[in-house]
């Protein structure tokens, strides 16, 4: 089974941050969510992975040389396509093999990709759309007999016969839904549409993530790190990060000890010096950045390129 990751988009909702790096290339944890997304995947029986690329191509690029994963880039130069663009594009690769699966870089999702693969192996289905069920107000329907996609809750009225589900981004196909493709898809939805009116099947299947997290915003992100501290969710770090889940602190190993003071609760502190600071409060401070003169640092996110508040 292939496995393509869709990393073309523009994070506007994580602006400012998203006009100087592509919302896949967001550092999580000391690297990049595109890379955390691929470590993951990796430990699954996918044969191959491609991306696709559009906002800060020349960047994705770059990142491609120096990832410990191989995979092929798609890179849409003239506008970005969407999901279902984003297939059509990369339709020759994606047809390689008999099925393959669709999941954005972004959120973050740890799931038991192993059992969700089989799950699909043992149905029919043309598509099978993996989500967390809830108990209402969940981002799509479906029959809770068949488990036939229903579709988006901003289309439809709750039913009886149906339940609510919040979709985690996860896609599995057979290739023959490929020929369903038209040149002016840019949404998916109306290809699983599409695909169910000429009678194929659209199925839900379940899934219970160990964790889930969307980062499309700055505070998100901000969050992500924080449930590290709180041991909600654990992930692989650099050699150079330590974290103290008893102080809900961490800091570059580098940092002097005189320094570490400066943290108090939920900092993240990634750079190797704080030269004047008082004290770092619910923060998020990225490598080679430039401290601020100012006492305290709270509810902010230090990077390169800037501060951004996200109180």
């Amino acid at each position: 089974m292939i496995c393509f990751i869709l990393g073309a988009g523009f994070g506007t909702r994580m602006q400012p941050l998203s006009e100087h790096v592509p919302k896949a290339l967001v550092p999580v944890a000391g690297r990049p969510l595109l890379e955390r997304r691929l470590e993951f995947l990796s430990q699954f029986p996918f044969s191959q992975f491609g991306v696709n690329a559009h906002y800060f191509a020349d960047q994705m690029f770059a990142f491609r040389k120096t990832s410990a994963h191989a995979f092929e880039l798609f890179h849409e130069k003239e506008k970005i396509l969407g999901t279902g663009g984003g297939l059509r594009f990369a339709a020759d690769f994606l047809a390689g093999e008999d099925t393959f699966c669709v999941t954005n870089a972004e959120p973050l999702v740890y799931v038991d990709m192993a059992s969700i693969i089989a799950q699909f192996e043992r149905t029919d289905c043309l598509g099978a759309l993996v989500a967390r069920p809830v108990g209402s107000n969940g981002t799509i329907y479906y029959d809770k007999q068949s488990r036939e996609y229903a579709g988006p809750r901003t289309e439809l009225t709750p039913e009886p016969s149906l339940s609510s589900a919040d979709y985690l981004c996860i896609a599995l196909y057979r290739r023959e839904i490929l020929g369903l493709l038209k040149n002016d898809d840019f949404s998916i939805l109306p290809v699983w549409k599409r695909a169910q009116a000429a009678g194929h099947s659209v199925k839900i299947i379940e899934a219970q993530p160990s964790y889930v997290k969307d980062i499309g915003t700055i505070a998100h992100l901000a969050e992500l790190h924080f449930d590290l501290l709180d041991e909600k969710v654990a992930l692989d770090m650099t050699d150079e990060l330590k974290i103290d889940t008893r102080k809900k602190i961490a800091f570059d190993r580098r940092l002097a000890k005189q320094e570490r003071s400066a943290l108090k609760e939920y900092a993240w502190c990634e750079c190797r010096s704080l030269p004047g600071v008082i004290s770092i409060r619910k923060s998020l401070i990225l490598p080679e950045v430039n401290i601020p003169k100012l006492p305290a640092i709270e509810n902010t996110m230090l990077t390169p390129w800037g501060a951004f508040n996200f109180a």
